[in-house]
């Protein structure tokens, strides 16, 4: 697999910033996929909005993602699962890219795929 790294813009105000995101790696179907050791997380956002990504640091991601908004907060984190995999269960709730409209089958799904306490 060859890696990928993937920019957003994302818009504040009147200024645009450029924002590095996680290396994305495409296999030769050209098709998202999570790592073995990353963790698929939801981070729910103060306007009841959730985003579904991936990190192999899932609190460093948090911490990273609280400078644009400093409202979030983790719902948890499944393992064994590729971040569209996830993004295809949640399909009718997407509003945008990695955001989707909160519903309660979200924890639901979430306490069912939690990661393992070994």
């Amino acid at each position: 697999m060859d890696p990928l790294n993937v920019y957003s813009r994302i818009k504040t105000g009147d200024n645009d910033r450029h924002i590095l995101r996680s290396v994305r790696y495409l296999t030769k179907e050209n098709k998202k996929v999570t790592p073995k050791n990353k963790s698929v997380y939801f981070v729910l956002a103060s306007d009841n909005l959730v985003k579904i990504g991936h990190s192999s640091n899932v609190k460093k991601r948090i911490q990273n993602l609280s400078v644009l908004h400093p409202s979030f907060k983790l719902l948890g984190m499944v393992d064994g699962k590729t971040e569209l995999e996830v993004h295809n269960i949640f399909s009718d709730f997407r509003i945008s890219g990695e955001w989707y409209k909160y519903d309660q089958s979200m924890i639901e799904y979430i306490n069912l795929h939690k990661p393992q306490k070994n």
